[in-house]
């Protein structure tokens, strides 16, 4: 055997068990993709820019329109209506940020491997779906929540004659 031939057959070696990771690594995605649910990361990805769309132009604006009512009204807004505006603030905060988080998850995922290089570390690969799974799906009913949250502020204004104009 040549020189040429050993380094042929170490390099066909090397080639082969990267092949093989590489595979392993691919399946392991795919089994993690699977349990957080393919149709969590397909919804998210529509859902994501509906939420932003209507954030910006429904609920950020109307909580500052409120707040800014409050701030020159005689009297302040009752502390249930002021949770739910900051409730509303912190969606419109947070919500969207959470869902890209998921998204971004899913697209860069790895499988968490132990520091001998083999062995899948499966306490971290159970956080890992769980959380992404909790980032995809937390834009669900987001909308309606909101929704809720501005009509009860509405019919607050509506029932109490806030602010009065005396």
């Amino acid at each position: 055997m040549t020189t040429n031939t050993i380094l042929d057959d170490a390099e066909e070696r090397v080639s082969d068990a990267h092949a093989h990771t590489k595979t392993t690594q691919t399946q392991i995605i795919d089994a993690m993709r699977e349990e957080i649910g393919r149709q969590h990361y397909a919804q998210a990805k529509v859902t994501l820019p509906e939420l932003e769309r209507a954030m910006a132009k429904t609920y950020r604006p109307f909580v500052e329109r409120v707040t800014g009512i409050s701030a020159q009204a005689k009297a302040a807004l009752p502390p249930d209506v002021q949770g739910w505006l900051r409730d509303m603030m912190t969606a419109c905060d947070t919500v969207p940020t959470v869902v890209r988080q998921g998204i971004d998850g899913w697209d860069r995922l790895m499988p968490p491997i132990w520091k001998d290089g083999r062995s899948l570390d499966l306490a971290v690969r159970a956080q890992l779906v769980h959380d992404i799974r909790f980032c995809l799906r937390n834009g669900d009913g987001r909308q309606g929540s909101l929704d809720n949250l501005q009509a009860q502020v509405e019919h607050y204004i509506m029932d109490s004659g806030w602010p009065s104009r005396a």
